[in-house]
């Protein structure tokens, strides 16, 4: 990983802690709260985010990550690469998506399917972790900032592109040919009440409805 140096990785410093360590040294005021642990076990802090950036390794996480974000209005950047084949030459790709209520999802785009999370489920702990190359990782990292920084500040006249495409062979960075296929989609997968909120506040606090004799 960036920043992790020979004396970290013979200590076996966890990563929160060694990117901790690298933004305080760029910037020692900045406040850094760490937490080695799932997502899902620190959801109470992550509903406050004003986005979410998604590094996970499956389509499974991917999916639930997304959903926590569109249950609480928060936008959702997914970054990922992988690499194709057995043997050389072979293939880099890689993508960023970014998932803004009411937008497209990682559904609308055919990135994740139910065949694909069906199938990644039967092969589930068969391979063992996919490799990764730090080059992808940092260029689509980079994209991600980038997109992010169009969100939140105005130094871009342009909206940052749903869906870019990584080809890591030729080095490349474009916008999905899909992207054109859903001007003016508006996403299905996410909508009405049962869409929003906070679904344990929703179901604990719930009013009981009055008895009727």
């Amino acid at each position: 990983m960036v920043g992790l140096d020979a004396a970290a990785a013979a200590r076996k410093d966890r990563k929160v802690d060694v990117i901790r360590e690298r933004i305080l040294a760029i910037q020692p005021g900045a406040q850094v709260a760490i937490f080695a642990a799932p997502w899902q076990e620190v959801s109470d802090a992550l509903k406050f985010s004003d986005v979410i950036f998604g590094g996970v390794d499956s389509y499974r996480a991917r999916d639930e990550l997304e959903r926590f974000a569109r249950r609480f209005l928060i936008p959702y950047l997914d970054l990922g690469m992988d690499v194709h084949g057995d043997q050389a030459p072979y293939t880099i790709t890689g993508q960023v998506i970014l998932s803004v209520p009411e937008g497209p999802c990682l559904r609308c785009f055919g990135f994740i399917t139910e065949h694909r999370l069906t199938e990644e489920a039967q092969r589930y702990g068969a391979a063992g972790g996919r490799p990764q190359v730090i080059w992808p990782n940092g260029t689509l990292a980079s994209t991600a900032v980038g997109k992010f920084m169009q969100l939140v500040t105005p130094w871009s006249l342009n909206r940052p592109a749903f869906y870019t495409e990584y080809d890591g062979n030729r080095l490349t960075l474009m916008p999905s040919r899909k992207l054109q296929a859903l001007q003016g989609h508006r996403c299905p997968h996410f909508d009405g009440p049962l869409a929003l909120g906070d679904v344990v506040w929703g179901q604990a606090d719930r009013p009981v409805p009055a008895s009727t004799p």
